[in-house]
């Protein structure tokens, strides 16, 4: 995970000396996150998706607001989540 100096440095590796500063200054921390397309069924269970159905035991009864079912949007599987530096 880059810090502001850190960023700051590769800013200037990178022939940015000029706007360095004002760029490092601008950044906040972020997430990244990588998808690509895939079948529920090649998924294994536990881990990252969007859509599709929840990995949830069987007897897990789904949230409901105003008698409507929530929309399931992802799982994220923290184990496989690494920072970038």
């Amino acid at each position: 995970m880059l810090d502001r100096d850190a960023l700051r440095i590769r800013l200037i590796d990178h022939g940015l000396a000029r706007v360095a500063d004002e760029l490092a200054e601008l950044a906040t921390p972020s997430v990244t996150i990588l998808a690509t397309i895939a079948s529920d069924d090649d998924i294994p269970v536990g881990s990252s998706k969007f859509g599709g159905c929840p990995d949830a035991p069987t007897d897990f009864t789904w949230p409901h607001w105003k008698d409507k079912p929530l929309a399931f949007l992802a799982q994220i599987s923290l184990s496989t989540c690494r920072l970038w530096s």
